[in-house]
């Protein structure tokens, strides 16, 4: 088997990032750049300045990627959940409601906002690997993170990390996307 290697993401690495959104949200962060785009408009490309954003404010050893025989693999990103609950506005799309209510249930934790291998490397731990080495993030009540209920492969990931489910939510699906799972699992591991 060949050695998984572990790096900070670089601005470079938002193609990369782009796609672990893409797999990390069931296809939810495309359709949000979609309507960021508007007709006409480019969401891959949308998709692309958001992760350069974000690439360029995460803080040291939050955003890292993994790479298996020189190519990437997969990444993760986080970021920490402050003491006060996030407002849902007027016009916050229903299918982020559930999300930011299930994110304000996790006050004070460090947040995995997304973790995907890609489907060419699974199965080789790298997962694994993405998640302990964000571990030393953790704020003061722990790590948290959301997962699709039927991501099973995933759900056993987190649960063997010592996450456990906290509180669930219904998916709310929008016109042009559509997911497989029925429930968002917030999980959390405790401090150490």
């Amino acid at each position: 088997m060949q050695t998984v290697l572990l790096r900070s993401a670089k601005s470079t690495d938002a193609p990369h990032f782009r796609r672990v959104f893409e797999l990390a949200s069931e296809g939810l962060a495309p359709w949000d750049w979609a309507q960021s785009a508007g007709t006409g408009g480019d969401a891959s490309q949308i998709g692309l300045e958001r992760m350069r954003d974000k690439l360029a404010k995460a803080a040291p050893g939050t955003a890292i990627v993994a790479e298996m025989g020189g190519e990437v693999a997969g990444g993760i990103i986080t970021y920490d959940i402050g003491d006060e609950p996030e407002a849902i506005e007027d016009d916050t799309p229903p299918v982020f409601i559930p999300l930011i209510e299930l994110e304000n249930l996790a006050p004070g934790t460090h947040y995995v906002n997304a973790l995907a291998v890609f489907p060419e490397f699974q199965g080789c731990g790298i997962g694994r690997k993405l998640l302990r080495a964000v571990a030393g993030n953790a704020g003061k009540n722990g790590m948290s993170l959301i997962a699709e209920d039927g991501n099973a492969a995933a759900l056993g990931l987190y649960r063997s990390e010592w996450y456990s489910e906290i509180a669930r939510r219904p998916i709310v699906e929008a016109d042009g996307w559509h997911c497989p799972g029925t429930e968002w699992i917030l999980m959390i591991r405790p401090p150490e």
